[in-house]
Protein backbone atom coordinates (compact mmCIF):
# COMPACT_ATOMS: atom_id res chain seq x y z
CA UNK A 1 0.00 0.00 0.00
CA UNK A 2 1.25 3.49 -1.13
CA UNK A 3 2.11 5.99 1.57
CA UNK A 4 -0.57 8.32 -0.08
CA UNK A 5 -3.28 5.78 -0.05
CA UNK A 6 -2.36 4.75 3.69
CA UNK A 7 -2.70 8.57 4.34
CA UNK A 8 -6.14 8.89 2.26
CA UNK A 9 -8.05 5.77 4.01
CA UNK A 10 -6.75 6.75 8.04
CA UNK A 11 -8.10 10.37 7.01
CA UNK A 12 -11.25 9.21 6.00
CA UNK A 13 -11.47 7.22 9.25
CA UNK A 14 -10.77 10.19 11.05
CA UNK A 15 -13.75 12.24 9.26
CA UNK A 16 -15.98 9.47 9.53
CA UNK A 17 -15.73 9.20 13.36
CA UNK A 18 -15.69 13.11 13.36
CA UNK A 19 -19.34 13.22 11.43
CA UNK A 20 -20.92 10.19 13.93
CA UNK A 21 -19.59 12.09 17.23
CA UNK A 22 -20.45 15.30 15.98
CA UNK A 23 -24.46 14.29 15.17
CA UNK A 24 -24.50 12.57 18.41
CA UNK A 25 -23.27 15.60 20.48
CA UNK A 26 -25.56 17.67 18.39
CA UNK A 27 -28.79 15.69 19.10
CA UNK A 28 -27.64 15.68 22.87
CA UNK A 29 -27.09 19.53 23.59
CA UNK A 30 -27.09 21.08 20.53
CA UNK A 31 -24.12 23.41 21.01
CA UNK A 32 -23.56 25.52 17.86
CA UNK A 33 -19.61 26.45 19.12
CA UNK A 34 -18.77 22.85 19.91
CA UNK A 35 -20.16 22.02 16.43
CA UNK A 36 -17.90 24.80 15.16
CA UNK A 37 -14.73 23.35 17.08
CA UNK A 38 -15.66 19.51 14.96
CA UNK A 39 -15.59 22.04 11.86
CA UNK A 40 -12.36 23.33 12.73
CA UNK A 41 -10.98 19.75 13.75
CA UNK A 42 -11.79 18.67 9.90
CA UNK A 43 -10.26 21.69 8.41
CA UNK A 44 -7.70 21.44 10.02
CA UNK A 45 -6.98 17.58 9.21
CA UNK A 46 -8.17 19.14 5.61
CA UNK A 47 -5.40 21.76 5.03
CA UNK A 48 -2.75 18.98 6.14
CA UNK A 49 -3.46 17.03 3.61
CA UNK A 50 -3.77 18.78 0.96
CA UNK A 51 -1.12 20.77 1.38
CA UNK A 52 0.67 17.48 1.79
CA UNK A 53 2.78 18.60 5.07
CA UNK A 54 1.20 15.91 7.32
CA UNK A 55 3.62 15.76 10.09
CA UNK A 56 3.98 15.91 14.11
CA UNK A 57 2.66 19.55 13.80
CA UNK A 58 -0.89 18.32 12.09
CA UNK A 59 -1.28 15.29 14.88
CA UNK A 60 -0.43 17.88 17.66
CA UNK A 61 -3.09 19.91 16.56
CA UNK A 62 -5.63 17.25 16.06
CA UNK A 63 -4.83 15.86 19.69
CA UNK A 64 -5.52 19.44 21.06
CA UNK A 65 -8.59 20.14 19.14
CA UNK A 66 -9.94 16.65 20.03
CA UNK A 67 -9.27 17.29 23.84
CA UNK A 68 -10.84 20.79 23.49
CA UNK A 69 -14.17 18.93 21.85
CA UNK A 70 -13.93 16.28 24.86
CA UNK A 71 -14.06 18.28 27.59
CA UNK A 72 -17.42 20.36 25.73
CA UNK A 73 -18.75 17.10 25.19
CA UNK A 74 -18.12 13.04 26.10
CA UNK A 75 -19.24 11.43 22.83
CA UNK A 76 -15.64 13.12 20.90
CA UNK A 77 -13.69 10.72 22.78
CA UNK A 78 -14.52 8.04 20.16
CA UNK A 79 -12.07 10.37 18.40
CA UNK A 80 -8.89 8.93 19.98
CA UNK A 81 -9.07 5.66 18.30
CA UNK A 82 -8.97 7.88 15.05
CA UNK A 83 -6.08 9.50 15.76
CA UNK A 84 -4.08 6.52 16.71
CA UNK A 85 -3.29 5.77 12.97
CA UNK A 86 -2.36 9.44 12.73
CA UNK A 87 0.19 9.00 15.44
CA UNK A 88 1.76 5.52 14.04
CA UNK A 89 2.33 6.96 10.62
CA UNK A 90 3.85 9.57 12.05
CA UNK A 91 5.96 8.25 14.90
CA UNK A 92 6.39 4.74 14.19
CA UNK A 93 6.29 2.61 17.42
CA UNK A 94 7.19 5.47 19.37
CA UNK A 95 3.30 6.41 19.41
CA UNK A 96 2.55 3.49 21.83
CA UNK A 97 3.70 5.43 24.71
CA UNK A 98 2.03 8.46 23.26
CA UNK A 99 -1.38 6.58 22.64
CA UNK A 100 -1.18 6.18 26.51
CA UNK A 101 -0.61 9.21 27.41
CA UNK A 102 -3.76 10.74 25.02
CA UNK A 103 -6.04 8.07 26.14
CA UNK A 104 -5.73 9.10 29.66
CA UNK A 105 -5.74 12.78 29.11
CA UNK A 106 -8.94 12.11 26.97
CA UNK A 107 -10.81 9.97 29.50
CA UNK A 108 -10.35 12.19 32.24
CA UNK A 109 -11.42 14.81 30.51
CA UNK A 110 -14.47 12.23 29.90
CA UNK A 111 -14.85 12.30 33.55
CA UNK A 112 -13.52 8.87 34.03
CA UNK A 113 -12.30 7.45 37.19
CA UNK A 114 -11.15 4.32 39.06
CA UNK A 115 -11.82 1.48 37.34
CA UNK A 116 -13.53 3.37 34.52
CA UNK A 117 -10.58 5.33 33.90
CA UNK A 118 -8.16 2.75 34.27
CA UNK A 119 -10.21 0.31 31.54
CA UNK A 120 -10.63 2.85 29.73
CA UNK A 121 -6.26 3.71 29.01
CA UNK A 122 -6.01 -0.53 29.08
CA UNK A 123 -8.56 -0.89 26.19
CA UNK A 124 -7.42 1.95 24.43
CA UNK A 125 -3.51 0.78 24.83
CA UNK A 126 -4.71 -2.16 23.58
CA UNK A 127 -6.05 -0.83 20.73
CA UNK A 128 -3.10 1.29 20.01
CA UNK A 129 -0.60 -1.69 20.01
CA UNK A 130 -2.80 -4.33 17.42
CA UNK A 131 -2.79 -1.14 15.10
CA UNK A 132 0.69 -0.76 15.79
CA UNK A 133 1.41 -4.14 14.80
CA UNK A 134 -1.38 -4.05 11.59
CA UNK A 135 0.20 -0.96 10.43
CA UNK A 136 3.94 -1.97 10.94
CA UNK A 137 2.66 -5.31 9.10
CA UNK A 138 1.23 -3.53 6.05
CA UNK A 139 4.46 -0.83 5.97
CA UNK A 140 6.71 -4.11 5.63
CA UNK A 141 4.84 -5.70 2.93
CA UNK A 142 4.25 -2.61 0.79
CA UNK A 143 8.44 -2.30 1.38
CA UNK A 144 9.09 -5.88 0.14
CA UNK A 145 6.72 -5.20 -2.35
CA UNK A 146 8.50 -1.71 -3.88
CA UNK A 147 12.03 -3.91 -3.38
CA UNK A 148 10.38 -6.67 -5.41
CA UNK A 149 9.32 -4.02 -8.05
CA UNK A 150 12.58 -2.44 -8.31
CA UNK A 151 14.45 -5.49 -8.71
CA UNK A 152 12.12 -6.36 -11.63
CA UNK A 153 12.54 -3.34 -13.29
CA UNK A 154 16.44 -3.56 -13.21
CA UNK A 155 15.94 -7.03 -14.32
CA UNK A 156 14.14 -5.73 -17.27
CA UNK A 157 16.45 -2.76 -17.88
CA UNK A 158 19.68 -5.37 -17.69
CA UNK A 159 17.71 -7.96 -20.22
CA UNK A 160 16.85 -4.60 -22.70
CA UNK A 161 20.86 -3.31 -22.39
CA UNK A 162 21.96 -6.88 -23.40
CA UNK A 163 19.72 -6.70 -26.27
CA UNK A 164 20.93 -3.36 -27.55
CA UNK A 165 24.45 -5.14 -26.91
CA UNK A 166 23.72 -7.90 -28.80
CA UNK A 167 21.88 -5.57 -31.44
CA UNK A 168 25.17 -3.73 -31.69
CA UNK A 169 27.19 -6.57 -32.17
CA UNK A 170 24.93 -8.49 -34.74
CA UNK A 171 25.30 -5.02 -36.71
CA UNK A 172 28.96 -4.67 -36.68
CA UNK A 173 29.21 -8.48 -38.13
CA UNK A 174 26.40 -7.32 -40.84
CA UNK A 175 29.21 -4.59 -41.98
CA UNK A 176 31.69 -6.51 -41.87
CA UNK A 177 30.40 -8.93 -44.05
CA UNK A 178 28.65 -6.20 -46.47
CA UNK A 179 32.12 -5.07 -46.52
CA UNK A 180 33.84 -8.36 -46.83
CA UNK A 181 31.82 -9.39 -49.77
CA UNK A 182 31.33 -6.14 -51.93
CA UNK A 183 34.35 -3.46 -50.97
CA UNK A 184 37.12 -6.01 -50.35
CA UNK A 185 36.50 -8.21 -53.13
CA UNK A 186 36.62 -5.06 -55.61
CA UNK A 187 39.72 -3.67 -53.91
CA UNK A 188 41.27 -7.08 -54.51
CA UNK A 189 40.36 -7.13 -57.96
CA UNK A 190 41.70 -4.10 -58.60
CA UNK A 191 44.68 -4.97 -57.19
CA UNK A 192 45.03 -7.72 -59.17
CA UNK A 193 43.94 -6.20 -62.94
CA UNK A 194 46.62 -3.48 -61.79
CA UNK A 195 49.67 -6.21 -60.89
CA UNK A 196 48.38 -7.79 -64.35
CA UNK A 197 48.33 -4.49 -66.20
CA UNK A 198 52.18 -3.59 -64.87
CA UNK A 199 53.10 -7.01 -65.87
CA UNK A 200 51.67 -6.81 -69.56
CA UNK A 201 53.27 -3.38 -70.03
CA UNK A 202 56.72 -4.14 -68.91
CA UNK A 203 56.29 -7.35 -71.36
CA UNK A 204 55.18 -4.83 -74.30
CA UNK A 205 52.25 -5.84 -74.23
CA UNK A 206 50.36 -2.68 -74.70
CA UNK A 207 46.89 -3.52 -75.74
CA UNK A 208 46.56 -6.08 -73.23
CA UNK A 209 47.56 -3.88 -70.48
CA UNK A 210 45.23 -1.23 -71.14
CA UNK A 211 42.68 -4.44 -71.20
CA UNK A 212 43.86 -5.22 -67.42
CA UNK A 213 43.85 -1.38 -66.55
CA UNK A 214 39.97 -0.77 -68.11
CA UNK A 215 38.83 -4.27 -66.40
CA UNK A 216 40.52 -2.52 -62.79
CA UNK A 217 38.58 0.90 -63.44
CA UNK A 218 35.32 -1.11 -63.90
CA UNK A 219 36.54 -3.07 -60.43
CA UNK A 220 37.10 0.25 -58.84
CA UNK A 221 33.89 1.97 -60.05
CA UNK A 222 31.82 -1.41 -58.82
CA UNK A 223 33.59 -1.09 -55.32
CA UNK A 224 32.54 2.82 -55.34
CA UNK A 225 29.15 1.76 -56.06
CA UNK A 226 29.12 -0.87 -53.05
CA UNK A 227 31.11 1.71 -50.59
CA UNK A 228 27.72 4.25 -51.70
CA UNK A 229 25.60 1.66 -50.86
CA UNK A 230 26.58 0.77 -47.78
CA UNK A 231 26.62 4.31 -46.77
CA UNK A 232 22.76 4.55 -47.51
CA UNK A 233 22.41 1.63 -45.57
CA UNK A 234 23.90 3.06 -42.24
CA UNK A 235 22.38 6.60 -42.70
CA UNK A 236 19.84 7.12 -40.25
CA UNK A 237 17.90 9.56 -42.16
CA UNK A 238 15.41 6.80 -43.43
CA UNK A 239 13.44 7.34 -39.27
CA UNK A 240 14.56 11.20 -38.92
CA UNK A 241 12.69 12.99 -41.01
CA UNK A 242 9.61 12.16 -39.28
CA UNK A 243 7.54 10.51 -41.66
CA UNK A 244 7.40 6.82 -40.16
CA UNK A 245 8.27 3.64 -40.72
CA UNK A 246 6.29 3.22 -43.81
CA UNK A 247 8.06 6.19 -45.72
CA UNK A 248 11.59 4.60 -44.30
CA UNK A 249 10.24 0.68 -46.42
CA UNK A 250 9.23 2.74 -49.23
CA UNK A 251 12.54 4.54 -49.58
CA UNK A 252 14.56 1.22 -49.11
CA UNK A 253 11.95 0.00 -51.56
CA UNK A 254 12.63 2.65 -54.20
CA UNK A 255 16.86 2.27 -53.89
CA UNK A 256 16.29 -1.74 -54.47
CA UNK A 257 13.85 -0.69 -57.39
CA UNK A 258 16.22 1.76 -59.15
CA UNK A 259 19.96 0.01 -58.94
CA UNK A 260 18.54 -3.34 -59.12
CA UNK A 261 15.40 -3.16 -61.33
CA UNK A 262 13.22 -4.88 -59.07
CA UNK A 263 9.24 -5.10 -58.58
CA UNK A 264 9.17 -3.84 -55.11
CA UNK A 265 6.01 -3.19 -53.13
CA UNK A 266 5.47 -1.71 -50.28
CA UNK A 267 1.99 -2.08 -48.56
CA UNK A 268 1.18 -0.35 -44.92
CA UNK A 269 -1.75 -0.94 -43.10
CA UNK A 270 -2.90 0.61 -39.85
CA UNK A 271 -1.11 4.15 -38.42
CA UNK A 272 2.46 3.84 -37.82
CA UNK A 273 2.87 7.18 -36.21
CA UNK A 274 2.19 5.76 -32.58
CA UNK A 275 5.25 3.18 -33.22
CA UNK A 276 8.20 3.68 -30.75
CA UNK A 277 11.70 4.35 -31.89
CA UNK A 278 13.03 1.43 -30.61
CA UNK A 279 10.30 -0.59 -32.35
CA UNK A 280 11.07 0.92 -35.48
CA UNK A 281 14.68 0.92 -35.34
CA UNK A 282 14.23 -3.57 -35.25
CA UNK A 283 11.89 -3.50 -38.03
CA UNK A 284 13.61 -1.21 -40.53
CA UNK A 285 17.09 -3.46 -39.73
CA UNK A 286 15.18 -6.38 -40.19
CA UNK A 287 13.76 -4.97 -43.44
CA UNK A 288 17.10 -3.48 -44.99
CA UNK A 289 18.76 -7.28 -43.81
CA UNK A 290 16.07 -9.31 -46.19
CA UNK A 291 16.01 -6.77 -48.53
CA UNK A 292 19.94 -7.08 -48.51
CA UNK A 293 19.03 -10.82 -49.13
CA UNK A 294 17.07 -10.56 -51.83
CA UNK A 295 19.34 -8.57 -54.06
CA UNK A 296 22.15 -10.62 -53.09
CA UNK A 297 21.01 -14.54 -53.31
CA UNK A 298 17.29 -14.80 -53.89
CA UNK A 299 17.59 -14.44 -57.55
CA UNK A 300 13.59 -12.81 -57.52
CA UNK A 301 11.78 -10.43 -60.02
CA UNK A 302 9.19 -9.41 -57.23
CA UNK A 303 9.49 -8.52 -53.74
CA UNK A 304 6.15 -7.79 -51.45
CA UNK A 305 7.17 -5.46 -48.50
CA UNK A 306 4.17 -5.37 -46.37
CA UNK A 307 3.46 -3.13 -42.92
CA UNK A 308 0.38 -4.47 -40.27
CA UNK A 309 -0.59 -2.56 -37.56
CA UNK A 310 -2.35 -3.67 -34.93
CA UNK A 311 -3.38 -2.53 -31.59
CA UNK A 312 -1.61 -5.04 -29.82
CA UNK A 313 1.49 -6.01 -31.94
CA UNK A 314 3.00 -4.94 -35.38
CA UNK A 315 3.89 -7.42 -38.36
CA UNK A 316 6.78 -6.52 -41.10
CA UNK A 317 6.39 -8.99 -43.76
CA UNK A 318 8.82 -9.55 -46.61
CA UNK A 319 8.10 -12.37 -49.53
CA UNK A 320 9.77 -12.65 -52.57
CA UNK A 321 9.35 -15.13 -55.87
CA UNK A 322 13.17 -16.68 -55.98
CA UNK A 323 14.06 -19.97 -55.62
CA UNK A 324 13.44 -20.29 -52.84
CA UNK A 325 15.10 -22.74 -50.23
CA UNK A 326 14.70 -25.74 -47.89
CA UNK A 327 14.40 -24.01 -44.52
CA UNK A 328 13.95 -27.29 -42.42
CA UNK A 329 17.52 -28.15 -43.70
CA UNK A 330 20.04 -28.22 -40.12
CA UNK A 331 22.74 -26.27 -40.56
CA UNK A 332 25.09 -29.09 -40.16
CA UNK A 333 23.82 -30.46 -43.41
CA UNK A 334 25.11 -27.42 -45.37
CA UNK A 335 27.88 -27.16 -43.78
CA UNK A 336 28.74 -30.17 -45.42
CA UNK A 337 26.43 -30.41 -48.48
CA UNK A 338 27.87 -27.70 -51.06
CA UNK A 339 25.01 -28.36 -53.45
CA UNK A 340 21.94 -27.96 -50.71
CA UNK A 341 24.20 -24.88 -49.09
CA UNK A 342 24.54 -23.42 -52.69
CA UNK A 343 20.83 -24.00 -52.88
CA UNK A 344 20.09 -22.37 -49.48
CA UNK A 345 22.29 -19.23 -50.06
CA UNK A 346 19.29 -18.29 -52.60
CA UNK A 347 17.04 -17.34 -49.94
CA UNK A 348 16.04 -14.37 -48.07
CA UNK A 349 17.99 -15.34 -44.94
CA UNK A 350 20.20 -18.09 -46.26
CA UNK A 351 23.19 -15.95 -46.42
CA UNK A 352 26.50 -17.58 -44.61
CA UNK A 353 24.25 -19.45 -42.11
CA UNK A 354 27.66 -20.67 -40.32
CA UNK A 355 28.22 -17.53 -39.50
CA UNK A 356 25.06 -16.26 -37.90
CA UNK A 357 23.99 -14.04 -40.16
CA UNK A 358 20.74 -13.40 -41.92
CA UNK A 359 17.75 -15.20 -39.43
CA UNK A 360 20.12 -14.85 -36.53
CA UNK A 361 20.22 -11.37 -37.38
CA UNK A 362 17.00 -10.88 -37.66
CA UNK A 363 15.50 -13.16 -34.76
CA UNK A 364 18.12 -10.74 -32.57
CA UNK A 365 16.77 -7.17 -33.62
CA UNK A 366 13.35 -8.73 -33.16
CA UNK A 367 14.14 -9.76 -29.40
CA UNK A 368 15.52 -6.33 -28.53
CA UNK A 369 11.79 -5.24 -28.37
CA UNK A 370 10.55 -8.67 -27.37
CA UNK A 371 9.55 -9.73 -30.40
CA UNK A 372 9.88 -12.97 -33.23
CA UNK A 373 11.21 -14.05 -36.38
CA UNK A 374 10.03 -16.20 -38.39
CA UNK A 375 11.15 -17.79 -42.38
CA UNK A 376 8.64 -19.86 -44.75
CA UNK A 377 10.71 -21.45 -47.95
CA UNK A 378 10.64 -23.91 -49.92
CA UNK A 379 12.88 -24.62 -53.43
CA UNK A 380 11.54 -23.24 -56.19
CA UNK A 381 8.82 -21.19 -54.24
CA UNK A 382 10.40 -18.36 -52.81
CA UNK A 383 10.95 -17.17 -49.04
CA UNK A 384 8.76 -15.43 -46.85
CA UNK A 385 10.19 -13.72 -43.03
CA UNK A 386 7.50 -12.38 -40.94
CA UNK A 387 8.80 -10.22 -38.02
CA UNK A 388 5.96 -9.70 -35.44
CA UNK A 389 6.83 -7.19 -32.14
CA UNK A 390 4.57 -6.25 -29.30
CA UNK A 391 3.27 -2.63 -29.07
Amino acid sequence: MSERREELIWGGLLAGVLVVAAGAAWFDDHDPVTLALAFAFLAWHAAFVWLRRLGLVHVLGLIALMLVLVGRSNHYFLLVYAIYPQLFLRLGWWAVPGCGAVAAATFALADLQGRELIMGIAVTTGVALVLAVSIDAAERVSRKRAETIAELEAARAEVHEQGRLIGALEERQRIARELHDTLTQSLVSVVAQLEAAEQELEAGRVDSGMARLARGRDAARAGLTDARRAVHALRPDLLDAGDGLGAGLRVLAGRLRAEHGLDVAVKVRGDDAGLGAAVEEALLGCAREALSNVRRHADATHVEVALDIGAAEATLCVADDGRGFDAAAPHGSRAHDHGALATAARGVLAAAPRTGFGLTTMRERAATVGGRAEITSAPGAGTRVQVTVPL
